[in-house]
């Protein structure tokens, strides 16, 4: 489709000169157009024709997953834990059905060596689909000590996701995550991604 609409902008610019267009406004709008249509091309082939890799393609909880770029370390990061427990609530508040729907992950992440900021809740949270022990989808929920980190840094951070059945029913999650689409950028590329499998504690 893009390039479709690339095609037509090309043209378009093309049948402007060869006319004479003097519309200068207009022919302004279709280049900068045409600009913007082309990143987003360049970001589709990036995705699809990236140096990104991991050791394997399945990873568990405390199991620390490392991409490389040309072979050479880039961030990493592990699941730590996944629970269910209201063990540090407290016991003389009656809670929602929402927060016994909850599942608390807490996950470790470093920026080795990639150039940008390292968001762990854009790159996880934004580009994988999230799925408990029946196959249903979880949806994210909130997040604590989120932080951007620069080469060199670590962080801890924590999310919940909202399960469709009592939490404590829950056995496992999966995680599917797309990483060429978190960390390039681009659109998703079906054929690279990673399953994480962590077992919920309750």
């Amino acid at each position: 489709m893009k390039i479709q609409k690339y095609i037509f902008m090309v043209c378009t610019i093309v049948f402007f000169v060869i006319t004479g267009c003097s519309d200068q406004r207009q022919l302004e709008e279709y280049r900068t157009k045409l600009s913007s249509v082309e990143e987003e091309i360049k970001k589709e082939q990036l995705v699809e024709n990236h140096d990104l890799a991991t050791e394997k393609k399945e990873y568990g909880i405390n199991e620390q997953v490392v991409i490389t770029k040309a072979n050479q370390p880039l961030v990493a990061f592990t699941i730590t834990k996944a629970s269910s427990s209201l063990g540090n609530l407290r016991k003389d508040v009656t809670y929602s059905d929402e927060v016994k729907h909850a599942v608390m992950i807490s996950v470790k992440y470093e920026n080795i060596n990639y150039p940008d900021t390292y968001d762990m809740s854009w790159t996880l949270l934004s580009n994988s689909k999230i799925t408990d022990s029946n196959k249903d989808v979880v949806n994210s929920g909130g997040i604590e000590n989120d932080k951007d980190i620069n080469k060199g840094e670590t962080n801890t951070m924590t999310f919940s996701v909202k399960t469709k059945e009592l939490a404590s029913k829950v056995d496992y999650l999966t995680f599917k995550y797309y990483y060429p689409q978190s960390l390039l950028r681009g659109n998703y590329s079906e054929k690279d991604f990673l399953i994480i499998k962590v077992p919920v504690e309750h």
